[in-house]
């Protein structure tokens, strides 16, 4: 039983019910993180750019 409940394939399944009964509890607390993810696909999307580029001219020399 203890190899179970230390398993990743009973965790997720159990983080994503605990996650729908919390939306389902306050289906308004989702919008107070909204501008900190905002922020954080901004910035991702900054650093993607130059990733990329290197990325390329790297195997181009």
């Amino acid at each position: 039983m203890a190899g179970l409940l230390e398993s990743r394939y009973v965790h997720l399944p159990v983080a994503m019910m605990l996650g729908v009964m919390v939306a389902c509890a306050w289906p308004t607390s989702g919008a107070i993180p909204e501008p900190l993810g905002g922020t954080f696909i901004g910035l991702v999307r900054i650093i993607v750019a130059p990733i990329v580029f290197c990325t390329i001219a790297s195997g181009i020399t």
